[in-house]
């Protein structure tokens, strides 16, 4: 596993982050499919196998909300559409 991965692994256990958690993400434009089902831990999966240097945005991403003590699903919701508007 590579650093970025221990780390996202890390970071989300000691947050209590449920990996199970699914975004219903709309897509009215997307396709045959106007909905998608997207678990958390598929986009923490996805997150780790992206370039170092979108991991490094996502990592600083993350720090940023956890210094202002903000959630941390909502920016992985919108990861999650990002997603779902790439299958198409």
């Amino acid at each position: 596993m590579t650093a970025f991965g221990k780390w996202i692994d890390t970071f989300l256990d000691e947050k209590g982050v449920d990996l199970h958690h699914t975004f219903h993400i709309d897509t009215p434009d997307g396709g045959p499919w106007k909905w998608h089902s997207i678990p958390l831990e598929v986009v923490v999966e996805v997150a780790k196998g992206v370039s170092a240097s979108e991991q490094m945005v996502i990592k600083n991403t993350l720090v940023r909300l956890d210094l202002c003590n903000q959630p941390v699903l909502p920016y992985f919701e919108h990861l999650a559409k990002a997603l779902a508007e790439a299958v198409k």
